[in-house]
């Protein structure tokens, strides 16, 4: 067969969709004639077809190097480097198409996924309305200009492109995927997970489908559901990163810590250098029993060592160093919306001195909502950081002359720890969302209490602790809050145990360690309340088989939920609050004291172990922090043998509370004193030659 024949018969093969023979038939044509561009052209697209990218990327580089001048060949060449993550490149040949063919509206899709890929979003806006000005029924065009809309944080824009895209193409792939996108980010869950789910009608072996419908239902509280979709993820592509990191996260939603590590261990091994999936390893191993704290300390430090930028220490700063002006703080978070951060971060933005203190906010928010607009009122200055890169972020930060840069966030979920490796302010500091070391060099301070890190864990931390004698938090008790009623022991004679704990909580150690309680106390209950319990079933019948095979009787157990999403009437019914282990209580922990219910704790080796106990010597009750199991359960015992002693606890609790945990004045003066103090060190090491650090 001549060569000219080859080549036709391997074209029909290729039109007809009998794609190895093809690939056979352009690979002899290419070893009798390699000199012909069309057919590493052909042979190119073929590839590209067939998912062998960088095959692609070879046969087409050859022919654009046989032949120049080609629109074509560029076109192709440039859509396979974008396939290879390869953009910079993929820009340049799509430059040279567009110089050859300037209304060539698929070299203008093709340069705005280069641009995209490359984080340049305003240049990937304009090259996409290109394409969809010259064809303003190009839906591959729309479908992206939906993605860039959706880096850079413009959700409701994003949802129109998409949707424009269907109305052209009702079953493109992309554009359905984007929309499901749209809907999950704007909290619309229920549309998202139907979009996400023609998705994998449309590909059924969609890892990224499976990951998105993952994401959702777990967003709807439905972690099993998810750990399915994300499983199928895993047995798709075994390879992929991102779906192990997903069902990582899943096993802890359910209380599986060491499978969360095993399985989020496994995602960093296949992406090293992913910073989102390295930060939930890190918080994983802050719960497994399988790491000392020396070795979670170096787990840290690695991680902030992988994410270090090498030009971050040796940005120089225009601030003047004048110890007494007038100061620049900026609060950076995810969560400045209904979350429980808040109770902790507005009585601190309520009451700073804004005499001598400006305050500013990073919020890195896909939507809003009514706590958002309360926040906003309470700073001079506030900035959304998503969809922005690590790079702009800090330039807004510096441009903003920011002197100290707080994260309230360490490393849990959608955390902007890459601003801080950036070095974006003089200062910087941890404090409130994540109870260990950022493993940061550039982190300068962590705010804490000497309850929960003691002068012994410096050790532990990169960060200089600063311990604030009134402790590292201020609380703002809930608006609407039932009285405080007579402890239930006093009302019938016998203590029902609580817990409003998260499900994933409640692990098998701390359910164990529950029975054991129950059994010393044989007339006591448990009344297990919580709101995902009504959106997860499995939940229930996982706990209430832990509790079992602990030899609880499960007729002594009760659980519940409020669908309207109240939980402080449920701590009516209870006598003393059983503690997580080992992922101690947090804001429950103060919710359950201003409602007059004890909480008992178990003091570990780590500071995610300590937060309730930080919360009780702060109230004057150190007698409830225990330092073993044994006595642990022997608190409880005395508790629920002194009915006198409980009900005198519970009636002046809430006093306790308001009077140690509240003044929010106070923990301010004390905050900002010790904000000060730290830029008199910063203004000092200017002055001996330093530009940044500690």
């Amino acid at each position: 067969m001549t060569t000219g024949l080859l080549i036709n018969t391997a074209v029909e093969k290729h039109r007809s969709g009998d794609y190895d023979a093809a690939a056979r038939l352009y690979h002899q044509a290419l070893l009798d004639d390699p000199s012909q561009p069309d057919t590493w052209n052909l042979a190119g697209v073929l590839a590209m077809q067939v998912g062998r990218t960088q095959d692609a990327v070879n046969y087409l580089t050859h022919a654009v190097q046989l032949r120049q001048g080609v629109p074509d060949y560029y076109l192709n060449l440039a859509s396979a480097l974008v396939e290879s993550r390869r953009e910079q490149e993929a820009e340049k040949m799509a430059r040279k198409c567009l110089k050859l063919s300037p209304r060539n509206k698929t070299a203008w899709n093709v340069l705005g996924l280069a641009l995209l890929g490359q984080g340049r979003l305003m240049e990937a806006d304009r090259a996409l309305r290109k394409a969809t000005g010259i064809d303003r029924n190009f839906a591959d065009a729309w479908a992206n200009r939906c993605r860039v809309h959706l880096q850079a944080g413009r959700i409701v824009e994003a949802e129109l492109a998409a949707k424009r895209a269907l109305e052209i193409n009702p079953e493109h792939f992309n554009a359905v995927n984007n929309l499901g996108a749209c809907y999950r980010l704007q909290n619309r869950l229920a549309e998202a997970c139907m979009a996400f789910r023609q998705v994998l009608e449309l590909r059924p072996t969609c890892t990224s489908g499976w990951i998105n419908l993952g994401n959702s239902l777990r967003m709807m509280g439905k972690s099993n559901d998810a750990s399915v979709a994300f499983q199928r993820a895993v047995d798709i592509d075994p390879k992929h990163a991102l779906a192990w990191a997903c069902l990582g996260v899943t096993r802890q939603d359910v209380g599986q810590f060491d499978e969360a590590v095993r399985c989020l261990a496994h995602a960093l091994k296949l992406n090293p250098q992913d910073r989102v999936i390295g930060s939930s390893v890190l918080f994983a191993l802050n719960l497994s029993s399988q790491i000392s704290r020396q070795q979670l300390f170096s787990q840290h430090v690695a991680w902030g060592q992988r994410h270090r930028v090498a030009t971050a220490n040796q940005i120089s700063f225009t601030q003047p160093p004048d110890r007494d002006r007038r100061l620049r703080i900026g609060y950076v978070s995810p969560d400045l919306r209904q979350h429980p951060l808040v109770c902790f971060l507005e009585p601190m933005l309520t009451h700073h001195d804004r005499q001598q203190f400006e305050i500013y906010a990073y919020a890195e928010l896909t939507h809003s909502d009514r706590v958002t607009e309360r926040l906003q009122s309470l700073t001079d200055g506030w900035h959304n950081t998503y969809g922005r890169s690590s790079c702009e972020a800090s330039s807004l930060v510096r441009d903003n002359e920011i002197d100290i840069l707080i994260d309230l966030a360490g490393h849990t979920a959608n955390n902007r720890l890459d601003i801080f490796a950036e070095r974006a302010a003089p200062i910087q500091v941890t404090m409130i969302g994540y109870l260990n070391t950022t493993g940061m060099e550039e982190m300068d301070y962590c705010v804490s209490d000497a309850i929960r890190d003691p002068e012994e864990d410096d050790e532990f931390y990169m960060e200089r602790i600063v311990r604030l004698p009134g402790g590292g938090v201020c609380w703002q008790p809930p608006d609407a809050a039932p009285d405080v009623n007579e402890a239930p022991l006093l009302q019938n004679g016998t203590v029902t145990f609580g817990s409003t704990h998260r499900p994933e909580k409640i692990t098998r150690e701390t359910a164990s360690l529950w029975a054991q309680v129950l059994h010393r106390i044989p007339d006591s209950r448990l009344l297990v309340f919580h709101n995902q319990f009504s959106k997860d079933d499995t939940l229930q019948s996982q706990l209430a088989d832990r509790l079992a095979a602990g030899g609880v009787d499960l007729k002594r157990v009760s659980f519940g939920w409020d669908d309207s999403g109240e939980y402080l009437p449920a701590y009516l019914a209870m006598g003393v609050l059983l503690e997580a282990i080992p992922w101690s209580s947090g804001t429950t922990a103060f919710d359950a004291m201003w409602m007059g219910v004890p909480i008992p704790t178990l003091y570990g080796d780590r500071p995610m172990t300590r937060a309730t106990a930080s919360v009780l010597h702060r109230l004057g009750l150190p007698h409830l922090i225990a330092k073993s199991a044994d006595e642990y359960i022997e608190i409880l015992v005395g508790l629920s043998r002194d009915p006198v002693t409980l009900g005198a606890l519970r009636a002046g609790l809430r006093d306790r509370v308001r009077q140690n945990l509240c003044d929010a004045a106070a923990f301010v003066r004390e905050f900002e004193s010790a904000l000060r103090s730290m830029w008199h060190v910063w203004c000092d090491e200017q002055q001996s030659g330093n530009i940044v650090g500690r």
